[in-house]
């Protein structure tokens, strides 16, 4: 569950020599309307804007969102797995994100083995941005960070890495009769172990 994009200012122009400022314009437009600020906070840095899921939002969606990911993908936990699943229900019933973002950042099921089911994550991916009154679409570098619901075992290996489309498109029309506004925060990635 993607929870905050950050993103370069250089790449605002999108590679193209933009003296007028105008794809930079266009691409922050984009950016806004895609991020909105009824969801998200948007800071900006010398080098970088961020948007980020407000703080002070319900952590019930995310967490239910999470549940019905997992039950649809027909993802099996362990018992060690579970008992930390009914843990976290139980302590974010009444969160916010902050507390759901501070979680998923130390998240331990035991003092020494990692929660791969609920641990913060950054990757670097892009955004189609379409420009030229959507006639064209081009690609913005960011980098995003979320809440890793599920991790393959590490022996996984695939000649592509990316968004994995063919499995996030039907997960999502089906999540969408659920009527989570959060749905879009989810994402498939297939990544590189040979790095």
């Amino acid at each position: 569950m993607n929870m905050e994009t950050h993103i370069r200012k250089t790449d605002l122009a999108l590679g193209v020599i933009d003296t007028d400022h105008s794809i930079r314009n266009s691409v922050m437009r984009e950016l806004d309307d895609r991020f909105p600020n009824s969801i998200y906070d948007k800071t900006e840095t010398l080098d970088s804007i961020i948007y980020s899921i407000k703080k002070s939002l319900p952590a019930k969606p995310f967490m239910d969102l999470r549940t019905l990911a997992l039950i649809f993908l027909n993802i099996e936990q362990d018992f060690y797995q579970r008992e930390k699943d009914e843990e976290l229900e139980s302590a974010l019933k009444n969160a916010n994100v902050d507390v759901l973002v501070s979680e998923s950042q130390h998240c331990f099921y035991l003092y020494n083995v990692f929660y791969d089911c609920f641990r913060w994550k950054s990757y670097n991916t892009s955004l189609p941005i379409n420009i030229d009154d959507r006639t064209y679409t081009s690609y913005l570098d960011v980098t995003q960070s979320g809440i890793q619901i599920y991790s393959s075992a590490p022996d996984f290996d695939a000649e592509f890495e990316g968004e994995l489309g063919i499995m996030l498109n039907p997960l999502k029309h089906i999540l969408k009769r659920t009527h989570n506004q959060f749905i879009d925060t989810l994402s498939i990635q297939i990544e590189s172990i040979h790095r």
